[in-house]
């Protein structure tokens, strides 16, 4: 369901768009920020995306020449929605994948002599650290770096040194999120090929935990578990800081193609899961008996939901075994769970999970981000935090980019060596 159209969109400044490439479906939302900081929803679009049109596999977008598509569509459909009559050119995005980590790394600087430290000597460190990082894990890129601590000569700080500040020796730790070089290739790709900007992209942890966090989670330190179609990520938080992320190359879509196996449907298999199923066996009071249309015979087949809660559960317990253990590692240095993403509508699955820790588990809200009058429902589900967290980053972003100017639209470099070569041909023919 998306929700009704608003109206149109008289506001000259160009709004937040940012967009969420999932398995099933393409997310895009646009937003302004409002003066207490809140979000003011624009629009939403959501295309979704037959199973085996899947076009992103693992974090990785496997045909960009298919993604593209979706990308250019949902923008377009956005565009006429919130009342521009053009296409949207520049969105945020996130990224995410099997190879996403989290690294450390450090930058000594020594300038000689005491001296201010400027805002062009953090951007080099910082720059430096990125390099250091993927000279070390070619196979890597690092899509988010966050500054943690300085050391001037000899005093540790948290607070990021201004020029007012004067030290020989300056030192900075980092902490930076890293996916597979290949994934951000990918992604990049589609968005070239579709003649769109990236105006810039962060890991789908930065989302996450600026969507559901507040101050008192940074300080008592939060598990965050995100559950998407193809892949559960958990992202472990504290002290401001990312500590871990662990992707999970399985998700809801893998639970529904378990009940395809009953000879059923996909489309009839997620109604059954979203409808009648339970994240375990044991949740299921009263057994019905499901008739549901076959794939293989007239015959209708017949699923009981005590049967059906143990399809779901048997998945379950391989997504959320390795998960459940690193959150227990962590039990010391965190105090809650966060459940999110479209997954984790599955009825019974904080019970399920908050059997398996001593942790208390509930749902994660990015309720206040959203601004007082907003009255769609739909913008409060959990499947559109990491929409809503890439949002809030977006609107940060441009705050600290105001005068910066977007880079013109790529010019996709198969259609410019087509033209090239058209070029070429007829000049050949007027020799």
């Amino acid at each position: 369901m998306t929700p009704q159209k608003k109206k149109k969109n008289t506001n000259s400044e160009p709004p937040i768009v940012a967009i969420d490439l999932g398995t099933t479906a393409v997310r895009a939302m646009a937003a302004r920020k409002q003066q207490d900081g809140t979000l003011q929803i624009l629009g939403l679009k959501r295309i979704a995306i037959r199973p085996d049109k899947v076009f992103k596999e693992r974090g990785i977008i496997s045909n960009a020449s298919e993604a593209h598509v979706h990308i250019r569509n949902v923008l377009m459909e956005l565009g006429e929605e919130i009342g521009m009559q053009e296409q949207l050119l520049s969105t945020f995005v996130t990224i995410e994948g099997k190879g996403m980590q989290v690294v450390t790394v450090s930058k000594k600087t020594n300038q000689i002599n005491k001296k201010p430290v400027s805002a062009a000597l953090l951007e080099e460190m910082e720059q430096k650290c990125i390099e250091m990082i993927e000279d070390k894990n070619p196979e890597y890129t690092v899509v988010s770096i966050e500054p943690q601590s300085f050391i001037l000569d000899d005093t540790e700080q948290t607070d990021i040194p201004d020029e007012g500040q004067a030290a020989q020796w300056v030192e900075g730790r980092y902490t930076a999120t890293v996916c597979k070089k290949i994934a951000a290739e990918k992604l990049q790709g589609s968005f070239d090929r579709a003649i769109m900007i990236i105006e810039n992209k962060w890991a789908t942890s930065d989302a996450l935990v600026t969507a559901l966090t507040n101050e008192d989670d940074s300080e008592e330190g939060c598990a965050i578990i995100n559950f998407g179609a193809q892949t559960t990520t958990l992202v472990i938080y504290k002290n401001g800081q990312i500590l871990k992320v662990k992707t999970i190359p399985l998700g809801g879509y893998h639970i529904t193609n378990d009940i395809t196996a009953m000879n059923i449907s996909f489309a009839n298999a997620e109604k059954c899961k979203t409808i009648y199923g339970k994240a375990s066996e044991k949740q299921i009071t009263h057994s019905q008996t499901l008739a549901i249309p076959s794939t293989k015979t007239d015959e209708k087949v017949k699923l009981s939901t005590t049967f059906l809660a143990n399809i779901i559960q048997m998945r379950l317990y391989e997504i959320v075994h390795p998960i459940m253990k690193e959150i227990n590692d962590c039990s010391n240095i965190i105090g809650k769970v966060y459940v999110s993403g479209g997954g984790a509508m599955l009825e019974g699955l904080t019970d399920y999970l908050q059997e398996l820790t001593s942790l208390p588990v509930e749902f994660g809200t990015h309720s206040d981000w959203l601004s007082e009058d907003e009255h769609e429902t739909e913008y409060f589900k959990p499947e559109y935090s990491i929409l809503i967290g890439t949002l809030a980053l977006g609107a940060d972003y441009r705050e600290k980019h105001k005068k910066a100017t977007l880079p013109p639209p790529p010019f996709p470099q198969k259609i410019k060596n087509k033209v090239e070569t058209f070029v070429i041909d007829l000049f050949q023919q007027q020799q």
